[in-house]
């Protein structure tokens, strides 16, 4: 069993260059924008918070932000050009690579990353909200104490580091609009506090656990 992976967000909050932070000169945004699409063609470039960064877009879900306190890029995975986890991990990278080295932020002081995808209930007859109620939430009745119609929508694992470095979730919950599938959404936070993060490969590696941990022990939970 394979994850179906739908979207991958990415975020860098860049070491502060000093308080208040100076707006990105337009001609370096316009400079990434030229350099990224030379690649991964975007549709769209808009300058956006009173001229103080740029966001490139292929519509609401699929855009690259760039702004003094915050580097966000969000790619859809299920959409016309399929994207898979390996090419979806080298374009983030590759973009933040480019808007770091043109923008001259020298490093960052946390990154975020969210995945979401869909999984497949196993068994002859898959039903994803008994999956999450009787095996997920221990069989409880709690839902239907509550009233006619409520059932358990989902549940969340967390996972905090000791020296408050990061923090790992994952939700899960019955896909509505197909009681067979399960929704997916895994997060995971990272915050540098001794020294900044300065090699962006890095972030290619957290992208990748991130990947990994969806398609092997949450695919063993969902075929338990």
């Amino acid at each position: 069993m394979e994850p179906r992976y739908k979207l991958l967000a990415v975020a860098l909050v860049p070491v502060p260059r000093q308080v208040p932070l100076p707006p990105f000169a337009a001609e370096d945004l316009q400079r990434v924008f030229a350099d990224v699409t030379h690649s991964y063609p975007y549709q769209s470039f808009e300058f956006i918070f009173n001229n103080r960064g740029a966001k490139f877009s292929n519509g609401e879900a699929d855009f690259v932000e760039l702004r003094p306190a915050l580097f966000q890029i969000q790619a859809v995975m299920d959409g016309p050009d399929v994207l898979t986890a390996e090419l979806a991990q080298k374009k983030v990278v590759r973009i933040f690579k480019t808007a770091a080295d043109r923008l001259k932020v020298p490093g960052f002081v946390q990154c975020s990353i969210q995945v979401v995808a869909g999984g497949e209930v196993s068994g002859p007859d898959p039903d994803a909200k008994a999956f999450v109620a009787e095996q997920l939430m221990a069989g409880t009745d709690h839902a239907n104490d509550l009233g006619t119609g409520y059932f358990g929508g989902g549940v969340r694992f967390r996972r905090i580091a000791d020296n408050g470095a990061g923090e790992d979730t994952l939700s899960v919950e019955p896909f509505l609009h197909d009681n067979s599938q399960i929704y997916l959404n895994h997060q995971l936070t990272r915050v540098f506090h001794d020294e900044p993060l300065t090699d962006l490969d890095s972030v290619g590696s957290l992208i990748d656990d991130a990947f990994e941990f969806l398609s092997a022990p949450v695919m063993r939970l969902l075929s338990s």
